[in-house]
């Protein structure tokens, strides 16, 4: 429709679609990102997503190997579901944790141009929500240091902009362009 063209051509996009789709399976939430991600520009409006896992499930970013971060046979022994995320990042392992995708075409006036812009555009919109329901995280200034003897684990290492309280980390981001 036109909002999207609006999108398509860089201008302002005064409406978004919000799709508050509950909770379902790892494969299935990420199916729907996926098709979100193919639909941006033509069929679908700049879209926010918000779900949660109806199992524990890990998912994993593109550009890691999954034979080296996890243990496969263990994961199905246990009834953890594994899937391949779009994005990047590392191993994330959902357990009914509450989750958001945003997927907009690019350029997009309403978004930032770059990744870092994006992630931290991203990180305030968790933080003012997290805020909302009495969680107080604040944003972290710098990267975390690769551990090169352990696995990718997300959740484990704050980088610029992710959310963390004293309890450890509470939100992150990884995208794709």
């Amino acid at each position: 429709g036109a909002q999207t063209r609006a999108a398509m051509d860089g201008r302002r996009v005064s409406e978004w679609r919000l799709l508050d789709m509950g909770a379902s399976g790892a494969a299935y939430n990420m199916a729907v990102d996926a098709v979100l991600l193919r639909q941006q520009g033509r069929e679908s409006p700049p879209t926010l997503r918000v779900y949660r896992w109806s199992g524990v499930a890990v998912t994993v970013g593109y550009s890691v190997a999954v034979d080296r971060a996890l243990d496969m046979s263990g994961c199905h022994a246990a009834g953890i579901a594994v899937t391949r995320r779009l994005t990047g990042g590392g191993v994330v392992v959902h357990d009914g944790a509450l989750t958001f995708s945003l997927a907009a075409p690019l350029p997009c006036s309403d978004l930032p141009p770059s990744a870092d812009g994006l992630h931290r555009f991203a990180m305030k919109g968790a933080r003012r929500a997290l805020e909302r329901v009495g969680v107080a995280a604040d944003h972290t200034d710098g990267r975390a240091a690769p551990d090169s003897a352990g696995p990718n684990w997300c959740m484990r290492r704050a980088y610029c902009h992710d959310l963390v309280t004293d309890g450890g980390k509470v939100a992150g981001g990884a995208d794709r362009r």
